[in-house]
């Protein structure tokens, strides 16, 4: 929801910017005469199409009118959602496969640019179970550098170039199947900027760059972001362009009614709103019809409503038949008209070279492994996107793009990376809050510092500092050993602080503070985007201090420092969806902790875990199973080192760490349906319980039932559950962010 409402903030500007006082309204930055074209014994006409977020659908609807109608269109300009329906129509997109398109895209996806979590790296999933979404900052000369928008426009950018191909050579607009001119807005000096020639899709995305949501854009050496904020009705601009007759279709905001303005924000919208409009009437007052589709009741972000708002679209053009009648042409002289169009060169169907311009940081090396597209091979958008994807996924970049040139004959796929200018060290923070409601409270939050792109292949120093009930300080230098960023070594250093619980038949007895300092060294080897295993060796000490209370009969324990020496093995596999709330994909581990004498430990024994989970999604309904369990082979365990249950998410109803011993095993069942956007209710059973040795494995099963409401949030996943168990103990529990 913050991200939505943010996202809501952000468009917003679409419409208020304009109104911003210092923002100069400028005559167009480039008065180039437009190509000469054949003479014609009518009128030629020019549209004008205004911003206004999804409402902006409604262009695609008058459009289809003037098809039907059979009107010629011969010049078009427009502004943030009008410049991009604009600017495809100009490309050569017919108003039905306008409309089609806009229709198809998933809006919600293409505005966020998150790449899908199955795209990321197994080292930055890794992250994302542990930090914060969405917020990374970056650490350069000495100060914290911050993003310059919430989204850099990587999927926006990449549909654009898809709809574009076709005139991805076409460096003169003027040279387009339509003349066209797209409006954005110095950032620096809030002059209006008229992009004329150049990259067609860059130009749209300039133009609809809507400040502190996408990142500005720059182009001819000026920062530019959306073009409302000089001229969100480009009628002067369309007319700069030479047309007898000038059309303007505006969607934007109109001024609410007396009896609407019933609140504080209304009447500073409508303040805002008449700075706006005073802006757009001169403009306004210029074209020769005026055609305003009724959609002021759809919000900016409402592209779930596109049908409809073409359909108003549809409607209004409609309303002004008589007026758009002088401007008809026949049926042979508008097919006339629309063969006299420059027929852009076919898109190349092969690709002979693969190009990388940009990166400075990251080795073309590193680029290159993560595509499948060859050279000599098809040109496929659709696999070409996967690729651009899974290179955004390494966390690099602000952008990636590419471009279709011809050299000598040559195809030549050019990817162009923007690399982070606030990388490539980089600050993020986790949260986690626990509370069952009445005494028992856990909080913690991680501060994490890492260097990427210490030398060629990748390598990276990961720092981690974690205040709060349970304390950390771990650092890790991570070294990739091929540029595929398989194999590596990690050395790494750790000290922890945990507090524990002493439980006996339920009751709580006291409680012991355990501190660890570790070493490791590790070999290991990373499946892509889905996994990895390590082997290493660990050294360490460990002491225990006895808080408070009294250890339960029969427990003892070790009050001076403990030597351990062990070979550590790890496997994971994550393929989930999402790491607050998964929807649907599967994630396991394994951890074996084989400590022996022979490398200096006071003990001999054997820890093994694991744990795997599965989700299923059918529509809202998504259905989850999980097992859990722990085993000690080879030596009893230490008692800072058994396995516990109890908690959220543990046997829910139990208090946490209630339940103590040498073996352990949980399976899980569970069901939540989605109730909108990010909000869920559901609930869980299982099953299980901890045994002192293997001969009671399986031996009094204790069954607990949960239920919830959740919603993933920008903290991460937010829960209000309650868990009852066996024997009258239940919980309630509030759970906010990732127990890293």
């Amino acid at each position: 929801m913050h991200r939505v409402r943010a996202c809501v903030a952000a468009c917003a500007l679409l419409l208020f910017l304009p109104a911003l006082p210092g923002l100069a309204q400028e005559e167009p930055s480039s008065e180039r005469p437009v190509a000469e074209r054949p003479a014609r014994d009518r009128p030629t006409i020019g549209i004008a199409l205004s911003g206004g977020g999804a409402k902006g659908l409604a262009h695609v609807g008058v459009l289809k009118v003037f098809e039907e109608m059979r009107i010629p269109i011969d010049y078009i300009g427009g502004t943030s959602m009008g410049a991009i329906a604009g600017g495809l129509y100009a490309a050569g997109l017919s108003a039905d496969e306008l409309e089609e398109a806009v229709l198809t895209i998933d809006w919600q996806d293409v505005l966020d640019d998150a790449p899908s979590r199955d795209d990321l790296s197994y080292r930055r999933k890794s992250d994302d179970l542990r930090y914060l979404a969405n917020l990374e900052l970056g650490f350069k000369d000495g100060k914290i550098r911050f993003p310059g928008g919430l989204n850099t426009g990587q999927k926006l950018m990449f549909l654009l170039q898809s709809y574009t191909l076709e005139v991805a050579g076409v460096q003169d607009f003027d040279d387009l199947p339509i003349p066209f001119r797209a409006v954005a807005t110095d950032i620096e000096t809030g002059d209006m900027v008229v992009l004329g020639d150049g990259d067609l899709a860059y130009s749209l995305r300039a133009s609809m760059a809507i400040p502190a949501y996408f990142s500005p854009v720059e182009l001819g050496g000026k920062l530019l972001v959306d073009g409302a904020a000089a001229n969100n009705i480009p009628v002067d601009v369309v007319k700069d362009m030479g047309p007898d007759v000038v059309i303007a279709i505006d969607i934007s905001a109109q001024l609410a009614t007396r009896d609407k303005l019933d609140s504080f924000v209304a009447v500073l919208s409508q303040n805002m709103g008449l700075q706006n409009r005073k802006n757009m009437e001169p403009r306004l007052a210029m074209a020769d019809l005026v055609i305003t589709p009724e959609v002021t009741s759809f919000g900016v972000l409402e592209f779930k409503s596109g049908t409809e708002i073409i359909a108003l679209g549809v409607e209004k053009a409609r309303a002004h038949a008589e007026d758009l009648q002088p401007y008809v042409l026949d049926e042979e002289a508008y097919r006339e008209h629309l063969e006299a169009r420059p027929k852009p060169e076919a898109t190349p169907e092969t690709i002979d070279e693969i190009r990388f311009v940009g990166n400075v940081r990251v080795d073309d090396r590193i680029i290159a492994n993560k595509l499948r597209a060859d050279a000599g091979g098809p040109l496929d958008l659709e696999a070409l996107s996967a690729d651009l994807e899974r290179v955004y996924g390494l966390g690099d970049f602000e952008l990636i793009d590419f471009d279709l040139v011809q050299e000598d004959e040559q195809n030549v796929v050019v990817i162009r990376t923007q690399e982070k200018p606030w990388g490539p060290t980089y600050l993020r923070a986790g949260l986690f809050l626990e509370s069952d409601l009445e005494s028992e409270s856990s909080f913690a939050v991680l501060f994490n510092l890492t260097m990427t792109r210490l030398n060629a292949r990748g390598a990276e120093w990961r720092n981690d500092l974690r205040i709060g009930q349970n304390r950390l300080i771990a650092t890790e230098l991570y070294q990739p050993l091929d540029f595929r960023g398989g194999w590596f070594v990690a050395a790494s250093l750790e000290w922890r602080r945990r507090n524990r619980d002493f439980f006996s038949d339920g009751q709580e007895l006291g409680e012991f503070e355990v501190r660890r300092a570790t070493a490791t060294l590790d070999f290991g080897h990373q499946f892509g985007r889905f996994g990895e295993v390590r082997l290493g060796l660990e050294r360490g000490t460990a002491t225990i201090d006895v808080q408070s209370g009294i250890p339960p009969p029969g427990v003892a324990i070790e009050l001076d420092d403990i030597d351990f020496g062990a070979v550590v093995f790890e496997g994971a596999y994550d393929r989930l969806d999402s790491s607050g709330i998964p929807r649907r994909g599967a994630f396991g581990r394994l951890r074996g902790f084989l400590a022996t004498e022979d490398l200096g430990g006071g003990d001999d024994y054997d820890k093994w875990e694991v744990q795997t989970a599965r989700f299923f999604t059918r529509g809202r309904h998504t259905f989850v199973g999980s097992l859990e369990g722990g085993w000690s082979p080879g030596g009893e365990l230490p008692v800072y080192d058994e396995f516990t249950l109890g908690g959220f998410l543990s046997l829910s109803g139990f208090k946490e760490e209630q339940l103590r011993g040498q073996y352990f095993g949980v399976a899980r069942i569970g069901y939540y349906y989605r109730l909108f956007g990010k909000f869920y209710a559901g609930g869980w059973l299982e099953t299980g319980n901890v045994w002192q040795s293997s001969d009671d494995l399986g031996d009094d099963l204790i069954e607990t039932s949960t239920l919830f409401l959740g919603a993933e949030t920008l903290a991460g996943p937010l829960y209000l559950a309650y868990g009852v168990a066996e024997d009258g103990n239940d919980r309630f529990y509030l759970s906010i962010g990732k127990n890293f």
